[in-house]
């Protein structure tokens, strides 16, 4: 009962910031908005293409919208413990009764949940977009969403932990974006990469969270058929989280003997 009590008051504490800031919270949702509409006019130039055997409209519309919330997830990860070193709250939060590693998967509940809800508005737009909402097998969508950010929650803990020991924007987010946009499928298909950047995008979560939902959003996949890119997925959340943790309190032990705890 009170892991429930704490992860609550973590969720509120998290949810009042963002509420704090809601119109940049509110500019956000709507730039990306504009992004899959952006797309949505795109897709026309290419009305004759296959892109992985799906039309393009949809294609981009599910990289794009899966893609956004993700990264918004892992954002809110390290953006959390950002904020509280920068306000001077994160060496007292560490100096409560529980473990570093206790306290990040307190704070894992929010990131998740600010993911749903941005994969499903920006899932409504698409829909409004021209993305046929009658295909979504919604169990597998979730299924998919769901280990997705498991996934990109243990990079999201990396990143945490390069905020705690370096102070500084981190190199894990920026790598992850900029390797997520150019291997992982987002706007083409894997398939048109050298072979050996094909091997290097499998590597990354990301891709086959792609190709697992686009399965399911845009053909209404199965469980059954998704079977490996899941087994991917839930392979990069188990080893992945408890990996992310370990050099999150790795993070804070350095900080600790270094007596940088405090510093912004």
């Amino acid at each position: 009962m009170s892991w429930l009590r704490q992860a609550g008051a973590m969720m509120r504490r998290d949810f009042l910031t963002d509420v704090r800031y809601g119109f940049v919270l509110l500019v956000s949702v709507f730039d990306a908005a504009l992004v899959l509409v952006s797309y949505a006019f795109l897709a026309r130039v290419f009305a004759g293409a296959q892109p992985d055997g799906y039309p393009p409209l949809p294609f981009l519309l599910v990289g794009i919208a899966l893609t956004d919330s993700l990264t918004t997830g892992m954002v809110c990860l390290a953006q959390g413990v950002r904020n509280n070193q920068q306000a001077g709250t994160l060496k007292a939060l560490l100096a409560l009764p529980i473990s570093p590693a206790r306290l990040m998967l307190l704070s894992l509940p929010y990131p998740v949940v600010r993911a749903a809800a941005d994969f499903v508005v920006f899932l409504g737009v698409a829909i409004a977009l021209g993305l046929p909402a009658s295909s979504i097998n919604v169990g597998a969508t979730l299924v998919v969403f769901l280990l997705s950010v498991g996934a990109i929650a243990s990079l999201g803990l990396a990143s945490a932990a390069f905020v705690v020991a370096f102070k500084r924007g981190d190199p894990v987010m920026w790598a992850l974006g900029a390797a997520t946009w150019l291997l992982s499928g987002v706007l083409y298909p894997i398939q048109i990469l050298p072979t050996w950047l094909q091997h290097v995008a499998w590597l990354l979560p990301t891709s086959h969270a792609l190709t697992a939902a686009r399965a399911a959003v845009i053909h209404g996949a199965s469980l059954a058929s998704l079977g490996d890119d899941l087994l991917v997925l839930g392979a990069f959340a188990l080893i992945g989280i408890p990996l992310g943790l370990w050099l999150f309190r790795g993070a804070v032990d350095y900080s600790r003997r270094a007596g940088t705890l405090a510093h912004t």
